[in-house]
């Protein structure tokens, strides 16, 4: 939107994502294009008039080489293999990025580093998750005949910060304190695949029933089942950001990774 604002509303906008997020933009963009091996070839043989790179690390720096635009915002590949800031206001996120010291200082948001370093006003628009199907967490919520609320408990945090998960013992005193007020949903991804029927079965052996996702879910069946929940606990990961986006009632734990980068909007 900001940047549609920026250029006009007939611009002709191209997103380059992970195969898995093409579903999340692909109709908001005129071209969504996924990571290929190819694709740095493409760029070389088309022209645009901007390009912004907002990753900090490979490939997007090392496409960003590549694209021939006539401006540049963001981050390119520079010769030593580190990446480096292609206009000045793209350094502030860089060295946050890099630096401790310049991380505990930062109070800025993500979002608002982002704007930020693409020169676009920050206006703190709320964002919406519209493309996924609401119709495998309905199945979910029928064949289990789950009639009171739903909580959504998740238990993953990826591979990168495995201290942003919640302890598995304050975990399950929770779950006991919570009783028979909710049916509990225990979420994870492929992670957490061996953690989650585990962690099933201990609560059951301590006489909490909970029921948990497949933690081999598509992205768009993990969006639909949060989709049915009506609060969402959760560390610092993709489900805090599905469940602010569905606009649930979310409770976030933040261990490791500072809270005021993330917009609760």
């Amino acid at each position: 939107e900001a940047l549609k604002k920026k250029y006009g509303y007939e611009c002709h906008i191209t997103w380059i994502v992970d195969k898995e997020a093409l579903v999340f933009v692909k109709d908001h963009v005129e071209r969504a294009w996924a990571y290929t091996p190819e694709l740095g070839f493409k760029l070389q043989y088309e022209t645009f008039d901007v390009a912004y790179g907002l990753e900090i690390t490979p490939p997007a720096t090392f496409l960003m080489n590549l694209v021939q635009a006539k401006t540049k915002y963001g981050y390119g590949l520079a010769l030593n293999g580190h990446p480096y800031a292609l206009n000045p206001k793209a350094e502030y996120y860089l060295e946050r990025a890099w630096s401790d010291v310049a991380n505990k200082k930062n109070r800025k948001s993500y979002g608002e580093m982002i704007f930020e370093l693409c020169e676009l006003p920050y206006e703190k628009k709320r964002y919406e998750l519209t493309n996924y199907n609401p119709t495998y967490g309905q199945d979910f919520k029928q064949k289990h005949r789950l009639t009171k609320k739903i909580l959504g408990l998740n238990i993953g945090s990826g591979k990168r910060w495995p201290s942003k998960q919640w302890d598995e013992q304050e975990l399950t005193r929770f779950c006991k304190k919570i009783g028979t007020h909710y049916h509990i949903l225990l979420l994870g991804g492929p992670e957490e695949k061996e953690k989650l029927p585990q962690l099933v079965l201990k609560l059951h052996k301590e006489g909490i029933k909970v029921l948990s996702n497949n933690p081999e879910n598509s992205f768009i069946e993990f969006i639909s089942l949060l989709d049915i929940c009506d609060t969402v606990v959760t560390g610092d990961s993709v489900a805090l950001h599905i469940s602010i986006g569905l606009s649930k009632k979310t409770i976030g734990l933040f261990f490791v990774t500072p809270p005021w980068e993330i917009d609760d909007f």
